[in-house]
């Protein structure tokens, strides 16, 4: 085999063994019918309620996360990022839940972490369908620049999409990544070169995740 062809090949395997090795999907495959309003809550910080390096379980899916330190800028980054993504959406009417979520967040006696009903009440009233929330487990901006780091970039999220009618979690997924350098990992080199070499933000790597994380929603 040529040298030219096995760097194809190396490449071509990295590219998808990088992804299903940093996202992990947590359900069956995505069915979209019969939606048609989505509400999207903000992203909900949570390492606000637990220690750094503290275990936490996810209140929608179950799955164990590491929580680390979350940027201040983190729950807008996300949640812009998600709508500015969904909002390609043709069929659906993709909407944020606005003042409502963030005085359901700010009142603590009301709003549960493990209480699905409450943002179901919420985006009921608002005449949606269904709804999408997300949790962030980790957002840590690299300690350098794009050539060197004395730390990469960091993040660890979740996304859930849950309908209205019967409190169904429809679809889950999650995004975890530390970004690691080309001889730390070979098989890593497709993800390496869309990013051109360089050492990218926190931000960057948390929305290239959502690009990949939102690959059902564009079937």
């Amino acid at each position: 085999m040529g040298v030219c062809a096995a760097l194809f090949l190396i490449c071509a395997c990295a590219h998808q063994a990088a992804h299903q090795a940093d996202a992990v999907s947590e359900s069956e495959t995505l069915n979209i019918a019969g939606i048609r309003k989505l509400m999207i809550f903000p992203f909900r910080d949570m390492s606000q309620s637990m220690e750094k390096d503290s275990g936490v379980r996810c209140p929608f899916s179950g799955s164990m996360f590491v929580t680390g330190t979350v940027a201040p800028e983190a729950e807008s980054v996300l949640t812009d990022g998600l709508l500015s993504k969904l909002k390609r959406l043709k069929k659906i009417d993709v909407f944020p839940a606005g003042q409502a979520a963030e005085s359901s967040f700010s009142d603590g006696g009301r709003y549960k972490l493990s209480d699905k009903q409450y943002l179901i009440q919420i985006a009921k009233k608002a005449g949606a369908d269904s709804l999408m929330i997300g949790h962030i487990y980790r957002y840590q901006e690299r300690a350098g620049n794009e050539y060197a780091v004395n730390s990469p970039a960091s993040v660890s999220y979740d996304l859930h999409l849950i309908r209205v009618s019967d409190a169904r979690v429809l679809w889950s997924d999650r995004w975890d990544e530390t970004q690691r350098s080309l001889t730390e990992n070979l098989f890593n080199i497709g993800t390496f070169f869309e990013r051109k070499g360089r050492w990218v933000s926190a931000g960057e790597l948390a929305l290239s995740g959502l690009e990949k994380v939102l690959k059902p929603f564009e079937q």
